[in-house]
C-alpha cells in the first residue's frame, strides 16, 4: 500500500514541476541562458506589456521583464526592466527605442547599437527614444 502512495506522490510532484516550468516558459522565461537586466525610463509606453520582445537587427534578444510607474523629478515615468541575453553588448551608445511589433498593434523595444566606449553592467540605465 505504501509503495503506491509513494508513486502517486512522486507523480504529483513531477506534474507540479512540469506545470510550473511550462507556465514560466509560456511567459517568456528562459531557464538555460544567462541574461543581464537593464533599466529604461519612458514617459509613455503606448501598449508595451510584460514579455514583449527586445529586438536587435530584427532578432529577438530579450524580453520586457517588469514595468512600474514611478515619480522621477516630479514627473511620472514608467520604469521598464529589460532582460537581455548576456552576449549582447549594451553600452553608452545603445539606445532603447519603442517600436511597433507588426500588424496586430503590439509593441517592442528595439535596441539601436552604436560604437560603445563603455559597456553597461546589470542594473544600469539605458538611454531611450520614445519612437523610431
Amino acid at each position: 500500500m505504501k509503495n503506491k502512495e509513494i508513486k502517486v506522490g512522486i507523480l504529483a510532484l513531477l506534474c507540479g514541476l512540469a506545470l510550473y516550468f511550462g507556465f514560466n516558459f509560456l511567459k517568456g522565461e528562459d531557464f538555460f541562458s544567462t541574461t543581464n537586466k537593464y533599466t529604461v525610463y519612458y514617459e509613455n509606453v503606448n501598449g508595451l506589456t510584460i514579455s514583449n520582445p527586445v529586438i536587435v537587427n530584427g532578432m529577438s534578444v530579450g524580453r520586457v521583464k517588469t514595468m512600474t510607474l514611478e515619480n522621477n523629478n516630479n514627473k511620472r515615468e514608467v520604469k521598464v526592466i529589460l532582460d537581455i541575453r548576456d552576449d549582447i553588448p549594451v553600452g553608452d551608445s545603445t539606445k532603447a527605442v519603442l517600436t511597433s511589433d507588426g500588424l496586430l498593434g503590439g509593441m517592442a523595444i528595439m535596441l539601436k547599437m552604436g560604437s560603445n566606449t563603455t559597456l553597461y553592467k546589470t542594473g544600469d540605465i539605458v538611454k531611450r527614444h520614445n519612437y523610431a
